[in-house]
């Protein structure tokens, strides 16, 4: 730009000079040229900058994302472990069959910047029908291509289960499931309850589980009350397995049957045996069998334990405190709105509000029923294993 002003100048003095230029003239024109010269480049400097934030808006002479790093002051041996690190990091990305290449690859964008690479990507080294061959490129100067993985490339089935009295089954179970859910009450839990006063042994256990996608919703179609060492041994055995396989890519058929012993009374749903089958649906072979037999039955009677009509239920509270059943399903509706009874007497007295809450008059059955019910639980208190504590 420098160098066009003089030019500039003599064109504008040959303008001037038309039909004469008188060398006073010029003499002016030399004297302030210097001033010309400044303007000139002032101008020229602040239309360029707009030119550029107006080109920027439209994309154009927009600056790589990326700045441009520092030197790289890391010796050749650091250089080398961050790769290797960065290579080892991606390639147990690249196993993890539960993330698509797509979810892979952004984490190894991350991975770029943990370890200072100038780059760390997927390659593809063969695709069959059903499966392909990858392996993960680092370059940081050296370059490091990582092992070679075998991906199945097809989408994965959905999980799907089956509940029936006796026999669970996920076919397909595959790393495609849905969240299973808890455990619900099951007729001979309060049984269960009261064993576990005594000594806390007995869990409803869920014959696919929870974290295979199974439901505890369903109840007896898929729950059975086991001891904790058996739902110990379920956990770590064929779910443990079926959870590794699966997440290794693998499509399973996961069957688990079981039988409960005879009922007697409350007593009921304790499992005798539970066997669980595990196999690889694609060869249809038995990958492991697992038979969980000869599981003891309950005790029958719970010596030294007392029942607190805070704690339990309508099958409890009708057996042992000998109450109707509608009473009790409305003693335990207001004990779950309003908390635990302190004594009899505050029994009677939230129940007579309950009542009239509900539109009954002191005069009707409803409230001879409850004095009746009182005078009972007064009677039942007195023996030795019943209470009643907040």
């Amino acid at each position: 730009m420098g160098k066009a002003v003089p030019v500039l100048i003599g064109f504008l003095a040959s303008l001037l000079g038309i039909g004469g230029l008188a060398d006073k003239v010029l003499g002016v024109i030399r004297k302030i040229r210097q001033r010309i010269e400044n303007a000139i480049v002032k101008f020229w400097t602040f239309v360029k900058g707009k030119a550029v934030k107006l080109l920027s808006k439209i994309g154009v002479g927009k600056k790589d994302k990326k700045e441009k790093k520092a030197k790289d002051e890391r010796t050749t041996a650091e250089k080398q472990r961050d790769l290797d690190a960065g290579v080892k990091e991606g390639t147990r990305l690249l196993k993890d069959e539960n993330l698509d290449k797509k979810e892979i690859q952004k984490r190894l964008e991350v991975l770029e910047g943990t370890y200072d690479l100038q780059e760390l990507k997927i390659v593809t080294d063969k695709t069959e029908k059903d499966k392909e061959t990858l392996h993960i490129h680092g370059k940081v100067n050296p370059e490091k291509d990582g092992e070679k993985v075998q991906r199945t490339n097809k989408k994965l089935s959905k999980t799907i289960i089956t509940y029936s009295y006796g026999r669970s089954v996920a076919n397909p179970l595959t790393s495609n499931r849905d969240e299973g859910d808890g455990t619900i009450d099951i007729p001979g839990w309060s049984h269960a309850q009261l064993l576990n006063k005594k000594n806390n042994v007995w869990r409803r256990g869920h014959m696919v589980s929870e974290a295979l996608g199974g439901k505890g919703s369903v109840g007896i179609k898929n729950l059975s009350i086991i001891s904790q060492s058996t739902n110990s041994l379920m956990d770590k055995g064929p779910e443990q397995f079926a959870k590794n396989e699966t997440k290794k890519g693998k499509t399973l058929i996961y069957e688990t049957t079981w039988e409960n012993h005879p009922k007697k009374e409350d007593i009921q749903n304790f499992a005798k045996w539970v066997n669980v089958k595990i196999t690889d649906k694609e060869t249809n072979k038995i990958q492991e069998n697992y038979l969980f037999s000869d599981l003891l039955p309950p005790s029958e009677t719970v010596d030294g334990v007392k029942f607190n009509l805070n704690e339990h239920g309508r099958p409890t509270l009708m057996k042992e405190f000998g109450l109707s059943q509608t009473f009790v399903i409305e003693v335990i509706d207001e004990r779950n709105k309003n908390g635990n009874f302190t004594s009899t007497r505050s029994i009677e007295e939230r129940m007579e509000k309950y009542y009239l809450d509900k539109g009954y008059s002191k005069n009707s059955g409803k409230f001879d029923n409850l004095y009746d019910q009182i005078d009972i639980i007064k009677a039942k208190l007195k023996l030795p294993n019943l209470e009643l504590r907040p």
